[in-house]
């Protein structure tokens, strides 16, 4: 069976007017009228990726795919870019990112589910995979991961393992012990896989394996 290699695949829609070892912390900052602003558009922003995911799912299982992911990130021109990371047994390629770009994209004409301009980019995830639901952190239990929080405790980024979740919470171990962290409460979070890992993965597998402390 095919691995998948570091390089993600991707297909960037058209422009669209509308609808088209240890945690490396940054030192403590005080929370800035910036940093609860943020944090006030995340459930707007949440909700919109949720529908769209509900939009989305069903159409990349109909062409073999599943979605690994969804991101609304800033960009150079200074649109938004809808971001949908896909993957499948063995790896998606540029096909299979077209073949949902192009399912995708008229679907999200129909819907309207953004309410500014934004591009469409269907890719394939990558070595550092975004993980963003409670199942998500359950499937990469064992799995090394950094991530980013809103930045309401003071300390932004860290780098842990993940132990599992539940109840909202995720459970890490850090160099400084075992920490639960609302899901609420992260900004980004992206796996920290070995190649090794990373083909692991793509044949299927967990990436963590046996001796590694695989915890299936």
């Amino acid at each position: 069976m095919a691995s998948l290699r570091p390089p993600s695949s991707d297909s960037r829609g058209t422009p669209r007017s509308r609808a088209g070892a240890g945690p490396a912390a940054e030192a403590p900052a005080r929370v800035t009228n910036a940093d609860r602003a943020r944090v006030g558009a995340i459930h707007p922003t949440r909700d919109m990726i949720a529908r769209v995911r509900a939009l989305a799912e069903p159409l990349a299982e109909a062409r073999g795919c599943t979605i690994a992911a969804i991101e609304a990130v800033g960009s150079v021109t200074g649109r938004r870019v809808l971001r949908i990371s896909i993957d499948k047994v063995g790896g998606a390629g540029v096909e299979d990112c077209t073949r949902v770009s192009r399912a995708l994209s008229p679907a999200l004409d129909v819907e309207d589910l953004i309410d500014s301009a934004y591009d469409l980019e269907v890719s394939t995830p990558g070595m550092d995979r975004p993980i963003q639901r409670a199942e998500d952190y359950v499937r990469f239990t064992g799995c090394e991961v950094r991530i980013k929080t809103w930045g309401m405790d003071g300390r932004r980024r860290l780098k842990a393992r993940i132990l599992g979740c539940q109840d909202g919470a995720v459970q890490l171990a850090t160099d400084g012990g075992p920490r639960d962290l609302p899901l609420e409460e992260i900004e980004r979070a992206n796996l920290v896989l070995t190649f090794e890992q990373f083909n692991r993965l793509g044949q299927g597998l967990h990436p963590v394996a046996e001796e590694e402390g695989d915890p299936s």
